[in-house]
């Protein structure tokens, strides 16, 4: 969302849409005319191959809820999880949902997307790359390169492409795999080897986690020295004249820097001694009501950074305690953009008391250095964060999940994470009691904090007998060009 205006646009002539240049959606180029405007397909025709097998909005197969297939692509999807409402002519009619979120809205497949595709052979889906599309008899189909070599490229309907969001693609893989898991057994010496088609639907996923749009970097943020207040918060002390917290200005040993692979981090630019008050977190002091109402919206919204922006601290009236926040979103300065750790270097001190007002006192948050810091080295706070998931393999942890959750499948990652084998088909939505679960696995591995995600889903897998294609398609029929080279 935050960058969805920057960059050059193209703008479709038959939707009320539009795409960054690079983000380059699947077009009907027969129907263009080389301007900058571009014409979407209809791709929701009806599907008849098979499902894949995991819930798109959820990334995982929960017990006892039911999982409904798209009739018009390849999605499955818990009804508890999709909460798109359906009404006929009258809001009083609800319709039952035989479509995916993502058909209802005719959201948009980007040519570079990471997909997956089903593999005829095994009835597994496997990691692919759209190369070219094509529109014929109303029906979008595109041709897809199999990542793993012993697989030639193929054309298929734009609609058996399973494309999984960027956040799901670990939980998509953790699930995939835990079926694998299941179903294999060398005995008591494992004998197994790399699969090279879960080799490179790992790899597949690795990116499709770490996706960000190819556009106009995000400009260096704006900062200040000194807090504003909200007006929820300000109610709080009405009529009251208030004795503001002073001035924080930037301390001289530290920096904003930026990278790739963590976005904005501040680092120091000179050594700094245990217990170095490095300044005081500047915001926009809002009531606990208002913290709530943000937080809620920016997860409505898909904000995943909104929460981290937010801290809490005291506020004591009259020798009662209440909850306010400190909101860095915006009006903020650059401790703001200390990143989380699971073993830092910085705390947030709270010792601080600012008087208000007669009888009103206020915590400051400060933060300090809890450990002597080199220059140039990353400034780190642990945000005390429930369910966070944390990846700075600073700990133990950290890195046992840093290596696993990627590991190939095989008899000693079986028995590592306790899980059993299971011979017998089992049908959609039939788990049996005892079957291990994400949650489960996970705690067995001692981080079920980091899988907030994963609690309280249990997985199941599905009989996927293979898709058979009916449909030769010439690649006459076809205009478009190669994917890779436009990389």
């Amino acid at each position: 969302m935050q960058s969805a205006g920057r960059g050059a646009l193209l703008r479709a002539t038959n939707e009320v849409r539009a795409f960054h240049t690079s983000c380059n959606p699947v077009r009907d180029l027969a129907q263009e005319t080389g301007s900058a405007h571009i014409v979407l397909p209809e791709r929701r025709t009806e599907f008849k191959g098979h499902h894949f097998p995991i819930c798109f909005f959820c990334g995982v197969e929960r017990a006892n809820q039911e999982l409904r297939e798209c009739r018009t692509c390849c999605h499955t999807f818990h009804i508890e999880c999709d909460k798109t409402l359906m009404f006929g002519s009258s809001k009083k009619i609800k319709i039952p949902k035989t479509q995916c979120a993502d058909c209802i809205f005719s959201t948009p497949i980007r040519k570079t997307d990471l997909v997956l595709v089903e593999n005829l052979t095994t009835g597994r889906f496997v990691a692919a790359e759209m190369s070219r599309w094509g529109v014929i008899e109303g029906q979008t189909f595109t041709k897809v390169i199999f990542k793993s070599t012993e697989m030639e490229s193929d054309w298929i309907p734009l609609n058996a492409v399973f494309r999984p969001y960027p956040h799901l693609a670990s939980l998509v893989f953790l699930t995939m795999r835990l079926e694998v898991l299941r179903s294999i057994s060398c005995g008591d010496t494992c004998e197994c080897t790399d699969d090279p088609e879960f080799v490179a639907l790992a790899e597949h996923l690795k990116k499709q986690l770490a996706f960000k749009p190819k556009i106009e970097s995000r400009p260096d943020p704006e900062f200040c020295n000194e807090d504003t207040h909200h007006q929820s918060y300000l109610n709080l002390f009405l009529p009251y004249l208030l004795n503001l917290p002073p001035i924080s200005e930037k301390h001289e040993g530290i920096a904003l820097d930026h990278s790739d692979s963590k976005g904005f981090f501040v680092k120091s630019v000179q050594q700094l001694e245990k217990d170095t008050d490095i300044g005081r977190y500047i915001g926009q002091y809002i009531s606990e009501e208002e913290a709530d109402r943000r937080i809620k919206l920016g997860k409505a919204s898909n904000d995943r950074e909104c929460k981290f922006y937010i801290y809490l601290t005291n506020l004591i009236v009259n020798g009662e305690e209440m909850t306010v926040g400190i909101d860095a979103a915006i009006h903020r300065n650059h401790l703001c953009m200390i990143n989380h750790a699971c073993k830092p270097n910085c705390k947030a001190d709270t010792t601080t008391k600012h008087i208000l007002a007669p009888g009103i006192v206020l915590e400051l948050v400060n933060i300090k250095t809890i450990t002597k810091i080199e220059n140039n080295e990353e400034l780190l706070l642990n945000y005390n964060m429930d369910g966070l998931k944390c990846w700075c393999s600073m700990t133990q942890n950290c890195r046992i999940r840093n290596q696993e959750d990627w590991a190939q499948p095989t008899c000693n990652l079986r028995k590592i994470l306790n899980i059993k084998t299971n011979t017998r088909k089992r049908k959609h939505n039939d788990v049996s009691e005892g079957q291990e679960t994400l949650e489960n696995v996970c705690s067995d591995r001692n981080t079920s904090d980091a899988n907030d995600n994963a609690n309280d889903q249990g997985i199941q897998s599905s009989n996927h007998s293979s898709f058979n294609r009916e449909l030769t398609v010439p690649e006459s029929q076809f205009s478009g060009e190669d994917n890779r080279k436009n990389e």
